[in-house]
């Protein structure tokens, strides 16, 4: 019985053995992240579609303009999507990127463009999300943020770019409560997200 013991034991060892030396062979970084899945990270917090250039973005228009809707509401809510992910990074061991953004994003001339700048931006970081999906596909944690994000980008932040470009580049109370928010919004015309 004891021999038995020994060798099951000695089983279970060899597996994960086994299980350790083929992740550390299909290319695993830091904090357990595949070289992809650090990418995905990576890129949507600091790439040019991801947080840190929206919340730029949206900063530069609110310092040219005051503080106009929806550019307030949304860079909020940028400001929350960089914390999430840097949860993420925070969680995986991996170095925050530096913001190469901030404060060098030019502001565009008018509200009208910045509205339309605005939808640019939020169908590229939507297509930024789908096209790291699959990355993550076996981090169910990084997967249920990236999913979030990119909801909030495609039912709130876009249909709020869209409706200012409707309305000369921006919008008043009463037209940011009609915007489709996400379920779980803040209220008041406020994106969750």
């Amino acid at each position: 019985m004891k021999s038995l013991t020994t060798l099951a034991t000695a089983f279970v060892l060899l597996l994960t053995l086994s299980a350790t030396a083929q992740q550390a062979g299909r290319g695993r970084a830091s904090g357990g992240l595949t070289t992809e899945a650090r990418q995905a990270l990576v890129e949507t917090l600091a790439g040019p579609e991801g947080e840190f250039a929206a919340h730029a973005l949206y900063t530069t228009i609110l310092k040219k303009f005051g503080d106009v809707q929806p550019y307030a509401n949304i860079r909020e809510a940028e400001t929350r999507h960089i914390q999430a992910l840097r949860r993420q990074f925070e969680k995986y061991g991996v170095a925050i990127p530096e913001d190469k953004f901030a404060g060098k994003v030019t502001p565009p001339e008018t509200l009208l463009q910045a509205a339309k700048d605005g939808i640019e931006a939020e169908k590229k970081n939507v297509a930024l999300y789908d096209g790291y999906m699959a990355a993550v596909k076996n981090y169910p944690d990084l997967t249920q943020v990236f999913t979030n994000l990119r909801s909030a980008s495609l039912e709130a932040h876009l249909p709020a770019f869209q409706a200012a470009a409707a309305s000369q580049g921006q919008l008043d109370e009463a037209e940011m409560q009609k915007l489709p928010w996400p379920k779980g919004g803040r209220g008041k015309g406020r994106p969750a997200n």
